[in-house]
């Protein structure tokens, strides 16, 4: 199972996997790259380089403050 499905599992509620699956995809987009393959050749100092710049682009792409939150999927809320 590759990483990314099986941290997924680890949320019990339905409604919760789809939203980090979505917010996943969006970052996965962002990256331009699967995330699965992108954690395995990346060092975690650059993942969390890459991850702010994923905040900072989501604020200047004038998402509101609760969306950009929201899509800060490695802050578990279950």
């Amino acid at each position: 199972m590759k990483l990314k499905e099986e941290w997924l599992e680890g949320f019990r509620n339905d409604n919760t996997r789809k939203k980090y699956r979505s917010n996943l995809k969006n970052f996965e987009d962002f990256i331009d790259e699967d995330i699965d393959e992108y954690l395995n050749r990346t060092e975690d100092d650059q993942v969390w380089e890459d991850l702010k710049k994923f905040a900072n682009f989501l604020m200047e792409e004038d998402y509101a403050p609760k969306t950009v939150h929201g899509r800060h999927f490695w802050i578990p809320s279950d």
